[in-house]
């Protein structure tokens, strides 16, 4: 027996998926797979995605882009006074009216509820922030070299569900040091992925691995999980916290109290024991193994 799988096979199809295996196959149309192979994918998603439900959007992809026009009217009205005092960078109101993707994001983040007061509020919160922070403007060369060659933040390959993955090594940060600095070179890592794959969610891991309670930064940890939730919209996958210490148990139980319900489904911790269930084996640093 085959079941029809599509062209291009994206485990982010089936987040959360409860549907029998029947059901699946008719609702895609091209390509074969052995029953068999179409088992053992489908255990794979089942693994990798046991918490992220809440991540899959209501609306469809056509019925977002349908709402763009509106979200770009609507914000043009609500914030006109705004525009017209020079309260954003025009870069980003150029970059609204002309880019389809990055303006299909602010639907996205609300997609649930179906509410386009929503997304126009974060319009104007994102180019609040990307004004203050000078967003536009930052490069690689803007930071001191230490922070590259400390390796506090990197790109290190893929999750299950091919989502690239950041990883902020938080036993290379010391709290309260170089904080703007900081901040801007973290703004900068999402703007980079945000401008080139706008709408492509990543997931962020916090690898506490040899950190202690000197390196928990409860104002980057929150500029962090702001930026996921808010200032870079439909960024974010989930958040991993790799074993972290129980010393550090107290603090993120004040992080979680910032957070809404929502927010709150995309944390997942995770130890050696069974981070391989988000992240395969040969996309995992050797520390983590």
């Amino acid at each position: 027996m085959e079941f029809r799988v599509p062209t291009a096979w994206n485990p982010s199809h089936f987040i959360g998926i409860s549907q029998s295996k029947s059901e699946v196959s008719q609702q895609v149309n091209t390509h074969t797979l052995t029953l068999s192979e179409f088992n053992f994918k489908l255990e794979q998603v089942k693994v990798c995605t046991p918490k992220l439900n809440a991540m899959s959007n209501t609306w469809r992809p056509l019925e977002i882009a349908s709402r763009v026009p509106e979200l770009r009217e609507k914000f043009a009205e609500q914030f006109a006074e705004a525009i017209k005092a020079g309260e954003y960078d025009s870069r980003d109101l150029d970059r609204l009216k002309d880019d389809l993707p990055f303006a299909k994001c602010f639907i996205r983040s609300f997609s649930e509820n179906g509410d386009m007061e929503a997304p126009v509020k974060n319009v104007d919160s994102v180019f609040r922030f990307r004004k203050e922070m000078g967003v536009n403007d930052l490069k690689a060369d803007s930071f001191p070299k230490e922070f590259e060659e400390r390796k506090v933040l990197y790109w290190n390959g893929v999750d299950k569900g091919q989502r690239k993955i950041l990883t902020f090594r938080v036993a290379r940060h010391k709290k309260g040091q170089q904080i703007p600095e900081m901040k801007k070179f973290i703004a900068w890592y999402f703007e980079e992925h945000h401008k080139a794959a706008p709408g492509t969610r990543i997931v962020l891991v916090f690898d506490f691995t040899d950190a202690g309670i000197t390196n928990m930064d409860l104002d980057i940890t929150k500029f962090i999980i702001s930026c996921l939730s808010n200032y870079f919209p439909s960024i974010c996958g989930y958040i991993l916290l790799f074993e972290m210490p129980w010393l550090l148990s107290s603090v993120w139980k004040v992080i979680r109290s910032w957070l809404d319900a929502e927010q709150k489904k995309k944390i997942i911790m995770a130890k050696k024991a069974d981070v391989k269930n988000y992240i395969a084996d040969d996309q995992l640093e050797a520390h983590m193994k």
